[in-house]
């Protein structure tokens, strides 16, 4: 009866954060998401990228507003190692 439960993660929230780097060969996207705190995601062909008034960006994780430093809003998949969606936040 030792047995250690693994924490349950609540249903993702909405985040504020500063893309740091965009690595579009292995797909993945490192944010600044908090208190200095550094977390690299997964894109997949299921993350929706959109712009700061929510229309969809055509060309996605390879749209030219995609790109360091830019202040986004996103969705984490339920494992928090994907994005469900990014937003680009208004300047």
């Amino acid at each position: 009866e030792d047995i250690v439960k693994k924490k349950e993660l609540g249903p993702p929230k909405e985040t504020i954060a500063r893309i740091k780097t965009i690595n579009r060969d292995e797909r993945s996207i490192k944010l600044l998401v908090g208190d200095g705190k550094y977390q690299t995601f997964r894109i997949t062909g299921d993350t929706e990228f959109r712009d700061d008034s929510g229309q969809r960006l055509a060309k996605g994780f390879d749209a030219a507003e995609v790109r360091e430093e830019a202040m986004v809003t996103i969705l984490t998949t339920q494992d928090r190692q994907g994005l469900q969606w990014l937003k680009l936040n208004a300047k």
